[in-house]
């Protein structure tokens, strides 16, 4: 196996973080939620930050080799309070090669982030991740 270096890897917060128990969402949020469905959450102090370090996928050479280039993945997950990524959370919101998935889950099971923050503490957050891959 060779390992790649990533081209742009950039975390995006897409979501915000769920409400505090006994908050409810007020009418105008509400009325919001129509066209995003997040905008009843309230908005976080920090987004998730990715951490420096992480891992880049660990894709086998022949595969590489056989890839449409740029090749790229778009992820979605949801990175937890620790600074993790739950893995249960993670959906491919676009592939340009399905053979590229089973790496880009490997490669995030080791990634660590700065977790996001409501009211100065750490909350649950979904992130999404574009990987791209050059020659």
């Amino acid at each position: 196996m060779r390992r790649l270096s990533l081209v742009g890897v950039v975390a995006v917060v897409m979501a915000t973080a769920a409400p505090l128990r006994g908050q409810s969402p007020d009418s105008s949020a509400r009325a919001a939620s129509d066209t995003n469905p997040y905008a009843h959450l309230p908005h976080l102090e920090f987004t998730a930050q990715i951490q420096p370090g992480n891992p880049a996928p660990n894709i086998p050479r022949s595969l590489f080799d056989s890839l449409a280039m740029p090749a790229q993945v778009t992820i979605m997950a949801i990175v937890d309070t620790t600074g993790q990524i739950d893995p249960r959370s993670i959906r491919v919101q676009s592939i340009s090669d399905p053979r590229l998935e089973p790496y880009v889950r490997e490669a995030l099971a080791h990634w660590r982030f700065t977790p996001a923050t409501y009211l100065g503490e750490p909350v649950r957050s979904v992130v999404g991740i574009p990987f791209q891959f050059r020659r």
